[in-house]
């Protein structure tokens, strides 16, 4: 590429012919123009024109050759700074040189132009300007102040908030030649002053010179400056001027000490929870750490996890700023001759060394009771209760602070929403459930793709006529030696975690495969029931994914009940609700399932989107031993057919309990009387 000479970053440039009168056409090209910009002979071949250098604006390629030809007017030759446009779309900024001529064999006006590359200059000249809009603001903003002293004309030149106020005054203009220092540097300081600046000026050093100099005031005080002073030389070595900033010494002390109180802020902020004074998770462990290096072994060591239970009371009642105050209120309790953390939220941990285990059970008692008195005086309405957890370090135990906090948490963890138990203990047991959960929540993704996860299949039947008339979808996790592991061993772990939604996807999509088959083999089809944990309502496409998948599967919507439990529905009732509603319009059954274990309200089911109500086996288990107890299912059952949902009851064992319900005029049960959970090749072969 052609390039200008004796640059250290050389100019490049290329030349090109454009024929004025074939539309801006580019008749030939140099190489230098190619490698600026991408463009290659072929291109010129088959018509590039200025409008291509100008990403096809006509506007721009008239508006340049308007003002190239009125430069030409003017002159022999036109000179024009703008963008083009490189082959791959990126803009170049160019400074073009253009002359006219005059082609013979063709009988055209051609503009010869000289493209130079400007970019790198001209970002050059933004970052000058940036810096110096910099140094603008950094003069305006500041107490320091400034400076640049010319040599050869003796002129100091300070920035303009400074210089009409001491010119008034000094003789900026002569600054050494009026030796304007002696006027306003403390006497006891000038020699030394002067002294600096001439060994500066002669280029011997650059300087610091700590003096007193007469502020600018009427009073004629002085105060203490530091002046850092350096020289620049030309190119022979000759000193042309002088730079520096002349600050208030007792700025600096002013820093240092505000350093000193920052650093103090800084220590607290970064070691205790900024709304209760208490340390944060990461000292508390320090702290605990670096006290258990001590142990002694005839004291106790205990961690002490609590958790503010339906803390939301106050929040959503009173507000932020009363529950803040409830928050500290509890760290204020906690806090005496224990080290003491907030968690986050509600969550406080202690460290506690006593006599015995009792004196930390009953102190983290105590103050329980305290803090949960003093609530009920001020909100009567509420039900605030604390769930505390405990962790006793032992001398030749694990003395892992972290994991000592897990340990206490999980105590915490097993007594929550038990008003009974005042205090959980850690134990063996906890641990080994903790270890059992944590392989069930890792293996479950590996058990689903590697298909350890099946459906089983448990039939419901008519009382009257003993004909299977539908079939509830259950899981089981197939162990490898052929066994199986019992829902209750994984399913309240997958719920707590989360992973059983990916569950209840598989057994659904695994129920629509099959019915697909069925389908396509012309068997006979029944509704199935499918399991939906109340986590699917925290999904925003849980309503379209479900319909979809029955779409993708083409099976009859109503040949699929979305069941679900009723805590469920009591916890997320309004979001439960409408998704219910959204599947129930596109022709899915609903059921809801543990009907009257611990929230039964008859009135929910007035205006809720459920087809079938099914009753626990707790309800039917004593019907044939209790008189009252049978009055009582009866009646239930009787209002909940009042709502006009269709009742089916579970656990069915025995034919005692099957004539019971039958006389009293229900028609729908499932339970081991009748069939177990079978797997779906099983229930083929003896159903189908």
């Amino acid at each position: 590429m052609e390039n200008s000479i004796g640059t250290i970053n050389p100019v490049k440039y290329g030349r090109i012919y454009v024929d004025i009168d074939d539309n801006f056409r580019i008749t030939s090209a140099t190489r230098g123009f190619y490698e600026l910009t991408g463009f290659c002979y072929n291109d010129i071949q088959i018509g590039l024109g200025l409008k291509d250098l100008f990403r096809g604006d006509n506007d721009f390629v008239n508006q340049y050759h308007r003002t190239t030809m009125r430069n030409l007017e003017k002159r022999y030759e036109s000179f024009i700074s703008h963008p083009i446009y490189n082959n791959e779309g990126e803009k170049v900024y160019v400074e073009s040189y253009a002359t006219l001529e005059y082609d013979k064999n063709t009988g055209h006006n051609l503009l010869n132009i000289v493209l130079s590359d400007v970019s790198e200059h001209r970002r050059l000249d933004a970052q000058i300007k940036l810096q110096n809009a910099r140094y603008k603001i950094i003069e305006e903003n500041t107490d320091e102040i400034y400076f640049d002293y010319d040599v050869k004309t003796d002129i100091m030149h300070l920035p303009k908030k400074y210089f009409t106020e001491v010119s008034k005054k000094y003789d900026l203009a002569r600054y050494w030649g009026s030796d304007s220092p002696r006027q306003n540097v403390h006497p006891d300081d000038y020699e030394e002053y002067k002294e600096k600046w001439e060994r500066c000026l002669k280029n011997q050093e650059s300087s610091v010179i700590e003096f007193r100099t007469k502020t600018f005031t009427s009073d004629g005080s002085y105060e203490w400056y530091r002046l850092p002073l350096s020289s620049i030389t030309d190119e022979t070595g000759k000193v042309v001027s002088a730079f520096g900033r002349m600050y208030p010494i007792k700025h600096e002390k002013q820093l240092s000490e505000k350093i000193n109180i920052d650093q103090k802020v800084i220590e607290r902020l970064s070691t205790t929870d900024h709304l209760t004074g208490l340390y944060n998770r990461n000292t508390f462990k320090e702290k605990v750490a670096e006290s258990l290096e001590n142990f002694d072994e005839t004291k106790c060591y205990a961690l002490v996890y609590s958790d503010i239970n339906d803390f939301s009371y106050i929040n959503d009642n009173f507000g932020y700023d009363e529950g803040n105050r409830v928050l500290c209120e509890f760290a204020r309790l906690i806090e005496n001759n224990t080290i003491s953390c907030r968690i986050y939220s509600d969550y406080f941990m202690s460290f506690v060394i006593t006599e015995c285990q009792d004196d930390v059970i009953n102190g983290a008692i105590a103050i329980n009771d305290i803090f949960t008195g003093s609530l009920k005086k001020k909100y009567p309405l509420s039900d605030i209760h604390v769930s505390t957890g405990v962790y006793f370090f032992h001398k030749n135990g694990n003395h892992d602070v972290t994991i000592a906090m897990d340990n206490a948490n999980l105590a915490r963890r097993s007594v929550k929403g038990s008003k009974d138990v005042k205090c959980g203990i850690y134990s063996e047991t906890l641990r080994k459930k903790r270890r059992h959960d944590q392989t069930i929540a890792s293996e479950i993704h590996s058990a689903i793709e590697n298909g350890y996860i099946e459906t089983f299949l448990q039939p419901k039947f008519s009382l009257t006529t003993r004909e299977i008339i539908g079939a509830e979808a259950l899981a089981r996790w197939r162990n490898l030696d052929g066994s199986y592991k019992l829902p209750f061993e994984f399913i309240e772990v997958l719920e707590k975690v989360g992973y059983i939604v990916e569950l209840d996807y598989c057994i659904y999509e695994t129920v629509l495969k099959t019915m697909k088959r069925w389908k396509e083999q012309g068997k006979d089809l029944f509704p199935v029931s499918v399991n939906f944990s109340r986590l699917h309502t925290l999904r925003d496409n849980f309503v379209e994914s479900i319909i979809k998948l029955a779409d993708d599967y083409g099976v009859d919507k109503e040949l699929i009940e979305i069941e679900v439990t009723e805590s469920a529905f009591a916890a997320d009732s309004k979001i439960m609700s409408q998704n219910l509603s959204k599947l129930r319009e596109a022709g899915f059954k609903i059921d809801i399932d543990d009907f009257g274990i611990g929230y039964s309200s008859l009135s929910m089911l007035m205006t809720a989107p459920i087809d079938t109500v099914k009753v626990d086996k707790f309800f039917i288990d004593n019907i044939v031993h209790s008189e009252i107890e049978r009055e009582y299912v009866k009646q239930i059952c009787i209002l909940i057919a009042t709502t006009k949902k269709n009742v089916v009851f579970e656990g069915v064992e025995t034919e005692e309990q099957a004539a019971f319900l039958s006389d009293w005029g229900f028609s729908i049960a499932q339970g081991w009387l009748f069939d177990k959970a079978l797997a779906i090749e099983a229930f083929e072969k003896k159903y189908l």
